[in-house]
């Protein structure tokens, strides 16, 4: 009973640390959704702004304001920042699919999609250390607890091996009647005990392989 409400326990634990990832992978792929829309408006705001260079350049190459090579310069970097543009895009897409299929908003919805994502924690400053910090995480990690747990219900299967080994007295007592040759005629209580004699250890070996286990 012992070992069984452990392995229970350890069950829980397992849970319980399943549902602690399933928070951290939410919060992680929100604030991933959060930078990669930040991306993408600084990226939009560059590529408009040599757009618009590209442009002024292109007119003042007409007017002979400004060398070819210079005007080839600008319209290099008009590409690429088009490129970044599109690059920052598609991770901002892939950023909010992540987040709606964790969310459990069907991923091709636009719904998941244009989700409204706020940047709204502020820092607080914490006063302990990171080896304190450390020290509190371990105590309180599921995966801990598991580990744990499951070394106490296998110590417990330990003890149950190590008790079964142990003979097992049997009482017994009655009533008695009995006859004999001429006669006699006999009755009475009649008790017993029945000790086995471990002569042979026949649990070394389960003893032992609850002992590696």
């Amino acid at each position: 009973r012992g070992a069984a409400r452990l392995r229970r326990e350890a069950a829980e634990a397992r849970l319980a640390a399943a549902e602690a990832q399933l928070d951290f992978d939410v919060a992680r792929a929100y604030a991933l959704a959060v930078v990669a829309d930040r991306r993408a408006i600084l990226a939009e705001q560059a590529a408009r702004a040599f757009a618009r260079a590209s442009t002024v350049s292109e007119t003042r190459l007409v007017e002979g304001d400004v060398s070819g090579y210079a005007h080839r310069r600008i319209r290099l970097e008009t590409a690429r920042y088009t490129g970044l543009r599109a690059e920052a895009l598609m991770a901002r897409r892939a950023a909010r699919l992540t987040l709606a299929s964790l969310l459990a908003i069907v991923p091709d919805s636009a719904g998941g999609l244009e989700l409204v994502l706020e940047d709204s924690l502020a820092a607080v400053p914490s006063s302990l250390t990171i080896d304190s910090l450390r020290a509190v995480a371990s105590r309180h990690r599921a995966e801990l607890r598991v580990a744990t747990l499951e070394a106490q219900a296998a110590a417990a299967d330990v003890r149950l091996a190590t008790r079964e080994r142990i003979p097992i007295p049997t009482l017994w007592a009655g009533l008695k009647d009995e006859q004999v040759a001429g006669g006699g005629d006999f009755n009475g209580f009649v008790a017993g005990v029945s000790l086995p004699l471990p002569l042979w250890d026949r649990r070394r070996g389960a003893i032992d392989a609850a002992n590696a286990d």
